[in-house]
């Protein structure tokens, strides 16, 4: 992933640009032995983006509170485009 996105790749990972120390912001838990319960977790869910839209994006941010899966919803918001 890191080769992936990173320096002179063109690509982003949004969160990361916009919050590079957080901590514990997992968008999946494992099932067994109740991990999401326990706080533990993965950040598997990611929103990567080109150069074009690094000056748009505004906030990703993870919705642990929605339940029904064992990920959590992702959610980024990005500005208008200028005309």
């Amino acid at each position: 992933f890191r080769r992936t996105v990173g320096p002179g790749a063109g690509l982003t990972d949004a969160f990361r640009m916009l919050y590079p120390g957080a901590t514990e912001a997992y968008t999946y838990w494992s099932a067994r032995g109740g991990q999401r319960a326990k706080g533990n977790g993965w950040r598997l869910d990611y929103f990567v983006v080109s150069e074009a839209l690094r000056t748009r994006v505004v906030d990703v941010f993870a919705q642990p509170d929605v339940m029904g899966s064992d990920h959590c919803p992702v959610s980024l918001w990005l500005s208008k485009a200028e005309a």
